[in-house]
């Protein structure tokens, strides 16, 4: 045990207490791999064969959205063990103020992006031109970009260690 304490103190971070790398099982793998092959084979399928009475604009809605539902499910598998297995560094991390809350919001600011342009793109998007419907979509990663460094950059800011003069 002593060696593995040892083998893990250079990146000590990524180690348990008890100085073993937690590995997960492989059927979390597999099952990853599964699911994102199984999702791409099903979406050639269905946008090959089954999907001739949708716009191309609904297409991408439901290949965004199917997208949304895969990445969702691998999250649900990978969470609890990512949680499971945090350690001290992690804990700390999480428990600094504001990164819990920042982490969470940029989740569901995630979710809401992705809202944003699956609505766009079903609703609203065959009445303009592909270049404008393209522009809608790149102004609504702007605003997310530009959200996303209002809410992080003040707790970096915080972070930094500043050299002083």
């Amino acid at each position: 045990m002593v060696e593995m304490k040892e083998a893990c103190a250079p990146a000590i971070e990524e180690c348990t207490s008890n100085g073993v790398k937690p590995v997960p099982s492989p059927w979390m793998g597999v099952a990853s791999a599964v699911i994102a092959v199984g999702w791409f084979v099903a979406l050639i399928v269905w946008w090959a064969f089954m999907a001739d009475d949708f716009t191309t604009n609904e297409r991408l809605a439901i290949a965004l959205t199917s997208a949304l539902v895969m990445g969702a499910a691998q999250g649900a598998m990978w969470m609890p063990w990512a949680m499971r297995n945090r350690t001290e560094a992690d804990k700390a991390l999480m428990s600094d103020r504001g990164f819990l809350a920042r982490t969470v919001g940029s989740g569901a600011l995630l979710f809401g992006l992705l809202g944003a342009i699956i609505y766009w793109l079903w609703y609203m998007a065959d009445e303009y031109t592909g270049c404008q419907s393209l522009v809608v979509i790149i102004v609504i990663l702007i605003a997310f970009v530009g959200v996303m460094a209002g809410v992080w950059a003040p707790w970096g800011m915080r972070q930094a260690k500043w050299k002083s003069g």
